[in-house]
């Protein structure tokens, strides 16, 4: 009887956790919205690499999380679309670095792209 409840318990607190994790994606999917309209909106270089730079923190964490609308057979998928965003989000840090404002916002418009074809296959 004691293996039963502790069946039980183990299964609970496995859904808890999956649970969680489930739900830090779409936290973390919404943190990276924000910072993709902050790097559109950035005015200076300085803010453009700090917004980009915050992007690319939340896109690494969304990536190592499996999303509940993903099943295994699309993880690799969905983990390669999220590494083509990270690369451009890089790429964007990059020309800011270099102060091209102009040419990381004209790039920055990409990452809406990405985000609405991978939305589309993944979400």
């Amino acid at each position: 009887m004691k293996k039963i409840y502790y069946l039980f318990a183990m299964l609970a607190m496995g859904l808890c956790v999956t649970n969680g994790a489930l739900a830090n994606v779409k936290a973390e999917m919404m943190t990276m919205n924000r910072y993709v309209n902050a790097v559109a909106r950035a005015q200076t270089a300085e803010e453009l690499q700090q917004a980009a730079q915050s992007l690319r923190e939340a896109a690494i964490q969304a990536q190592a999380k499996k999303p509940s609308s993903v099943n295994s057979e699309n993880l690799q998928g969905y983990q390669q679309g999220m590494q083509h965003f990270i690369d451009t989000v890089g790429q964007i840090e990059q020309l800011a670095k270099q102060g091209k404002l102009d040419e990381a916002r004209e790039l920055s418009k990409k990452l809406q792209d990405l985000k609405k074809e991978y939305h589309a296959k993944y979400k």
